[in-house]
């Protein structure tokens, strides 16, 4: 993960919340927290955001390097700095908050994944 955006940092701190739900999963199928499906389940996921997040910036670093790109640059800017949907599907995928996010990233409480009955 290139540095550009501090997203290497985010994605961390996201992997630790599928850890933990992962831990939970397993822990309420049985299995233990070793359990090859349950490990391969959460390399699958968290390697999938991260390959997503790796290419945008590294995208994103593209069109800033050559100076060339400045005027495309500077529409493509333009268009999403005024378009809602642009900007908050990129906010949502910078902080985690996407569909595919954790449960602790997108506001669920470690205590109703630990005991969803009783919410």
């Amino acid at each position: 993960m290139h540095p550009l955006a501090g997203q290497g940092v985010n994605l961390g701190l996201l992997d630790a919340a599928g850890l933990v739900e992962i831990l939970i999963e397993a822990r309420r199928s049985g299995a233990g927290p070793g359990a090859p499906r349950m490990l391969e389940k959460y390399d699958r996921w968290r390697r999938s955001e991260a390959e997503v997040m790796c290419r945008g910036v590294h995208g994103l670093r593209g069109l800033f390097l050559p100076d060339e790109l400045g005027p495309l640059r500077r529409l493509g800017l333009g268009l999403v700095a005024r378009s809602w949907v642009a900007r908050e599907t990129f906010i949502r995928r910078a902080t985690g908050r996407n569909r595919n996010a954790p449960a602790l990233a997108r506001g669920v409480g470690l205590n109703r994944l630990l005991h969803p009955e009783a919410g």
